[in-house]
């Protein structure tokens, strides 16, 4: 009886019914469908990633540039002589003359110079944009650059002793800060005894602005690679320029003169 009620139990297990031939069909297609529509998905989130990464790099140049700049105009040097600050020798650097360029006078410590045994902390600093190769071997492309002209005290005093210009044959002295900039623009004022602002112009009385605003535009990775000559650089009225550009803007007091 108990072989007999086994066998019976096993005929009834095996006579469940199981999926058919069009079910399993029907559910590896849906799953498939699954499949390509997730990675679809996935390969769209890394595309985006991707896309984000490259512009936070570009603008990550940027951003810190504008920092450095803003930090040494805190600092630009405050003295009545007007060859102290400069607005007007970039084409001495091969640089655009149609954008802007700021060189001055600074007072560094010596943590922030090239050498240690630097004897003062008065250093020559410049700042201007250039079109020219960037980048390292296969990867070398033109694009418009931030460039900044460095001259620690030593070589500053140096220069200022044999009067043999300040600014001058100075290309030796220069690093590339930001890459991927179409536009540098410097913004000069002024503000009288009642607080009025008005446009800065050099003279013997007013040899500093009161304040400048300086203005950084720059182009995402991928949207620059794109950019064939200068002109396209400068387009901005292009779809190109509008959408994949961001600016960056600081205005920075500057000290003056007692």
């Amino acid at each position: 009886m108990k072989s007999v009620h086994c066998l019976g139990s096993l005929n009834l297990r095996i006579g469940k019914p199981a999926f058919t031939l069009l079910e399993l069909l029907v559910a590896m297609a849906v799953l498939s469908l699954l499949v390509v529509v997730l990675m679809g998905m996935v390969d769209s989130a890394t595309k985006l990633w991707r896309a984000n990464e490259n512009r936070v790099e570009s603008y990550r140049e940027a951003r810190a540039a504008l920092n450095l700049i803003a930090g040494d105009l805190k600092v630009a040097l405050s003295s009545k002589n007007t060859n102290y600050f400069s607005t007007n020798i970039a084409s001495e650097f091969g640089a655009s003359t149609t954008d802007g360029a700021i060189f001055f006078l600074a007072a560094l410590p010596q943590s922030s110079q090239d050498q240690g045994s630097s004897l003062g902390d008065v250093c020559q600093v410049g700042y201007y944009l250039k079109y020219g190769k960037s980048g390292l071997g296969s990867a070398q492309q033109n694009t418009y650059g931030l460039y900044r002209f460095f001259r620690e005290s030593n070589a500053t005093f140096t220069n200022l002793l044999n009067n043999s210009g300040l600014f001058l044959n100075s290309t030796t002295n220069v690093e590339l800060l930001a890459r991927n900039i179409p536009s540098f623009t410097l913004n000069y004022f002024s503000v009288d005894t009642n607080g009025i602002i008005t446009p800065w112009l050099q003279t013997t009385n007013s040899p500093v602005p009161s304040f400048v605003e300086v203005q950084i535009t720059a182009y995402n990775n991928d949207a620059a690679k794109k950019l064939l000559d200068p002109i396209a650089w400068k387009d901005t009225n292009s779809t190109t320029f509008r959408q994949n550009t961001r600016v960056f803007t600081a205005r920075v007091p500057i000290r003056q003169p007692q």
